[in-house]
């Protein structure tokens, strides 16, 4: 009896100890949660409360039970290409391990010795201004200039054959420091009458945009996506593209994404906004909709 008894009283305790466990577990994390919600930056006015919970809080992206969420390996002139498609229209995918080692150090190399400064916004006729809407570092490193930017853009062109890197904007380097964020925007751009852009005069409107990383933060700096219910939380070497454009070049509207506030360490991206003037998607589609992952996974 009194060994019947010690059997079910050490039962006891182990169960007690386990439930605190996993109860101390749960509660760190929803006062982590908690204490990253509270976190106050500049620029945290232009955030909804539900967006940096989405932001901080992985379990709230449910992506991953989508019957249609899915990865690939394909192969593209003997180059294996790992896709992982979160949502199939409007596209958006990442690119996993899409850049070599070599090429992210020797990028991160070149933007030691740049000069980083102070990242604006453009407002509707096309000027840039200061905001804090966006907080972020960056530079501009065309591709003509430097060979590792070039590197990066040849590496794009080969595996993504859908898309012409060549019509594009020069590469933006960015870097986010703890409470560097860019609240939920649009890549499309849209002037009022009188805007003095000729670059969209020349190459049109910003049909993709095609981000690289090559350092991830040690917490935060995901972005967000509203629409799609999702983050992406991509690690150096990885890439992911979305569509700005619809198939008639028209604004796709559910495409509007954030980057999401750094608590700890520093996110290192850089963005290749690529313009629908001469791009063979266009030849292809037409329609008033939203442009499909399919796109993105042939080879031409």
């Amino acid at each position: 009896m009194r060994t019947l008894l010690s059997f079910f009283f050490s039962q006891l305790v182990v169960i007690i100890l386990i439930n605190f466990y996993y109860y101390g577990k749960f509660n760190f994390t929803i006062k982590s949660m908690w204490r990253k919600n509270e976190i106050t930056f500049s620029g945290d006015e232009y955030w909804d409360e539900w967006e940096r919970d989405m932001c901080d809080n992985p379990d709230k992206d449910e992506t991953w039970r989508y019957w249609d969420s899915l990865c690939f390996r394909k192969f593209q002139n003997f180059e294996e290409v790992r896709i992982e498609v979160l949502s199939w229209s409007p596209p958006l995918v990442i690119y996993r391990n899409f850049f070599t080692k070599k090429q992210v150090e020797s990028y991160l190399q070149l933007l030691k010795i740049q000069s980083l400064e102070e990242q604006e916004v453009v407002d509707e006729k096309g000027k840039p201004f200061i905001s804090k809407v966006r907080v972020a570092n960056g530079t501009v490193t065309p591709f003509d200039q430097y060979p590792e930017a070039e590197s990066l853009l040849n590496t794009a062109s080969r595996l993504i054959p859908a898309i012409d890197f060549s019509i594009s904007e020069d590469i933006s380097a960015l870097s986010y420091n703890p409470g560097g964020h860019y609240a939920v925007h649009y890549d499309y751009l849209e002037y009022e009458e009188g805007s003095d852009d000729e670059f969209m005069n020349e190459f049109g409107n910003r049909m993709a945009t095609f981000i690289m990383v090559f350092k991830k933060a040690t917490s935060g700096g995901g972005t967000l996506f509203p629409s799609f219910g999702t983050v992406v939380r991509a690690d150096a070497g990885d890439a992911f593209l979305w569509f700005d454009s619809k198939e008639n070049g028209e604004m796709d509207m559910n495409v509007e994404h954030g980057g999401c506030p750094v608590y700890d360490g520093q996110k290192v991206i850089s963005t290749i906004w690529v313009r629908s003037y001469g791009q063979r998607l266009f030849q292809e589609h037409n329609r008033n909709r939203s442009f499909d992952a399919d796109v993105l996974l042939r080879s031409y």
